[in-house]
C-alpha cells in the first residue's frame, strides 16, 4: 500500500499532465471535443462534418503535496532530495487527502451530421488515477517514510480509504438524433457505445482498519478489512485480451433554436438559442481482467511489522506475496476481477447573452459503484465565452473536487484549440499542486472555401 500511495502522490507533483476541458467542452463549436461531456455536442455544432486529427487532455491535482515555485531551479539543476531541499511542500493537517490524474489521447476521429441525425467514430487511449479519503498520517508516512515522518505514538483510522488506477483503449460508435421538430422547443439525444481493451489496473479499498506506530521502529495494522486488486503488465506490452464495454448517454433541451443562415459563403451572425440544458451519464461501464489478475479479499486481519523500513518487495510478485502472507493467512487470491470506469452524472446549462457571448454553468458528480473502481473528480464550473465560427475565447472558473478553486483560459482559432483549467500553474504565486492542459487539431466543412461544402444542414439543431 505504501508503494501505491507514494506513486500516486509524488507522480502528481512531478508529472502533472483537463479532464473536463471547461474552456472548450460546452462550446457550440466543440464537436468531438465536447462529446466526452455530452455526446449531443455533435448535434449542437453547425458543422456538417468534422474530422479530429488529435486531441490531448491531461490533468492532475492533489491537496497534500505542492511544488514550491521558487525552488524549481534546484529541481532543474538535478536535485533529487525533494524533502531535504524543501523543493516539495507537504500540507499536513487534519483533513483527509485526495488526488486525481487523467490522461487522454484522442486519435483520428470523425462524425457526420444531417438535419436529423449524426453518426460518429472516435478512438481514445486513456489513463485515470484516483486516491480519496487518504488519512493525513498515511499520506505523510508514505512520503517521508517512518524514520522522518515523526508520527511515533499515532493511531490512524483507515476506514473508506480508496485508490484506483486504470489504463485502457476505447473505440466509440456514436449516434444522435432530434427527438422532435418543434420550432420553439427542441429535444436532442445522443449516445456513444464504447468497446474497451484495458491493459493495466490497480485498486485498494479499506472498509475498516487501524494503523498505529507504537515507536519509531514498529508499525501495527489492526482489524483490516477490505479489497486489493491489480492487473499489471510485466512485459511492457499492453494485454489487449482484457475487454469491456461502456456507454455515454446524453440529452439536450434547446429553447428557441435559431435557423442556420449563410452570407457570402460564411455563417451569418445570429443568436443560437435562448438557452440549452443538458444531462449526461458518463463512462457507465466496466472492464474484466482474467489470468494474470490478482484479487485479495481480507477480513479482520492484524499484523505487526518490526523495522518496517527494511521490508523489501521485489516487483508485483513480491507485493502479492506480502499481501497474501500478511492479510490472507496464506489463502490464494482470485485471478479474476471486474473494475468499473470513472462513472459520473453531469448537468450543463448554457445561456445566450447576445449573438457572440454565452454563459455556462456545469457540474460533474461521480457515482460510486459496489465494485473496484477508479473515481472521477467532482467538478463545478462557470464559464464566460465569446465565440464565432472561426474564433473563440473563454474564461472558465471551476471548483475542483470541492476543495480547489481554479481559473482557466482557452482559445480556439479555425482548426486549433488549446487551453487550461488551472492558470495558476503558469501565472500564480502559490505552490504547484497540479497541472491542467489540453489542445486539439480538427478540420470541418467550415475550413473549406466553397460555399457548397458548408451548407448541408438547414438548421443548427
Amino acid at each position: 500500500m505504501k508503494r501505491i500511495l507514494l506513486f500516486t502522490f509524488v507522480l502528481f507533483v512531478h508529472h502533472c499532465y483537463s479532464q473536463d476541458m471547461w474552456g472548450i467542452s460546452n462550446s457550440n463549436y466543440a464537436g468531438s471535443a465536447g462529446m466526452n461531456l455530452n455526446p449531443t455536442a455533435m448535434l449542437i455544432t453547425p458543422y456538417c462534418w468534422e474530422a479530429t486529427l488529435v486531441t490531448v487532455n491531461i490533468s492532475a491535482e492533489n491537496n497534500y503535496l505542492g511544488l514550491v515555485k521558487n525552488k524549481m531551479s534546484a529541481l532543474r539543476e538535478g536535485s533529487t532530495d525533494v524533502v531535504g531541499d524543501h523543493i516539495v511542500q507537504d500540507y499536513y493537517n487534519n483533513r483527509r487527502k485526495s488526488a486525481n490524474a487523467h490522461v487522454m489521447l484522442q486519435l483520428p476521429s470523425f462524425f457526420y451530421k444531417t438535419d436529423n441525425i449524426a453518426l460518429g467514430f472516435r478512438a481514445q487511449i486513456r489513463t485515470d488515477i484516483s486516491a480519496h479519503n487518504i488519512p493525513a498520517d498515511v499520506a505523510k508516512l508514505s512520503y517521508f517514510g517512518i524514520n522522518r515522518a515523526n508520527l511515533t505514538g499515532s493511531s490512524t483510522d483507515l476506514k473508506n480509504l480508496r485508490i484506483g488506477s486504470l489504463s485502457w483503449m476505447q473505440y466509440s460508435l456514436s449516434v444522435g438524433m432530434k427527438l422532435n421538430q418543434n420550432i420553439d422547443r427542441r429535444w436532442l439525444m445522443a449516445a456513444s457505445l464504447n468497446y474497451l481493451t484495458a491493459y493495466e489496473a490497480a485498486y485498494v479499498k479499506i472498509n475498516n482498519g487501524k494503523l498505529s506506530l507504537p515507536d519509531d521502529s514498529t508499525l501495527a495494522i489492526d482489524g483490516m478489512s477490505g479489497t486489493a486488486a491489480h492487473a499489471i503488465t510485466t512485459t511492457g506490452i499492453p494485454n489487449l485480451k482484457c475487454s469491456g464495454v461502456s456507454a455515454d448517454i446524453g440529452v439536450c433541451y434547446v429553447v428557441n433554436p435559431a435557423k442556420l443562415k449563410f452570407s457570402g459563403g460564411k455563417p451569418a451572425a445570429t443568436r443560437r438559442y435562448d438557452y440549452r440544458l443538458g444531462l449526461t451519464l458518463i463512462d457507465a461501464g466496466f472492464v474484466s481482467f482474467n489470468g494474470d489478475a490478482r484479487l485479495f479479499n481480507f477480513s479482520d486481519a492484524s499484523i505487526t511489522y518490526q523495522n518496517p523500513a527494511s521490508i523489501k518487495a521485489s516487483g508485483m510478485e513480491g507485493v502479492d506475496s506480502l499481501l497474501q502472507a500478511s492479510f490472507m493467512q496464506g489463502a490464494s487470491p482470485s485471478t479474476h476481477f471486474v473494475m468499473a470506469l470513472p462513472t459520473a452524472l453531469s448537468i450543463q446549462y448554457d445561456q445566450s447573452l447576445s449573438t457572440y457571448f454565452y454563459f455556462n454553468i456545469s457540474a460533474v458528480q461521480r457515482i460510486h459503484l459496489p465494485m473496484p473502481q477508479v473515481d472521477r473528480p467532482n467538478n463545478i464550473s462557470a464559464t464566460l465565452r465569446f465565440e464565432t465560427p472561426y474564433f473563440e475565447v473563454s474564461l472558465p472558473y471551476s471548483f475542483y473536487d470541492y476543495y480547489r478553486h481554479r481559473i482557466g483560459f482557452a482559445l480556439r482559432y479555425h482548426f486549433l484549440f488549446a487551453g487550461t483549467d488551472n492558470l495558476s500553474t503558469f501565472a500564480g504565486k502559490r505552490d504547484v499542486t497540479g497541472l491542467d492542459v489540453y489542445f486539439g487539431i480538427k478540420v470541418s466543412n467550415f475550413d473549406f472555401k466553397k460555399k457548397s461544402n458548408r451548407l448541408c444542414c438547414k438548421s443548427y439543431f
